[in-house]
């Protein structure tokens, strides 16, 4: 897991790349399940994973640019919210910003120029 992998975003540790991996595969699961109307609820234990992961390397992110601003959350957010928060802008614990939800913290984009 030491061993510098090199994804299209640059060098890393594999490490670090595993837990990135991971990170992803759980917002896609919340995604899924919100979007099929499953339950939305993750294993506790991933969630704080996770979001332990995340804390320590949220400010390289965002200072790289990888991921906006961080959404206020209310104040009787459970743990899912709060530590899925800075991917999941359209949770019900994060209000939406004026003129809509935004996905996953990207910001909205025009559609692609028709060819």
């Amino acid at each position: 897991m030491d061993r510098i992998v090199r994804p299209s975003f640059g060098d890393v540790p594999g490490r670090e790349y595993a837990l990135q991996l991971f990170a992803e595969h759980l917002i896609h699961a919340w995604d899924l399940a919100r979007a099929t109307g499953a339950d939305e609820r993750l294993d506790t234990g991933l969630v704080a994973s996770c979001a332990t992961w995340f804390d320590a390397v949220e400010g390289a992110y965002r200072g790289a640019g990888a991921i906006a601003a961080r959404p206020p959350v209310s104040g009787d957010a459970d743990a899912q919210c709060s530590g899925l928060a800075p991917y999941l802008v359209h949770m019900a614990c994060i209000p939406a910003p004026p003129g809509g939800s935004v996905l996953n913290q990207q910001e909205q984009r025009p559609p692609p120029a028709s060819r």
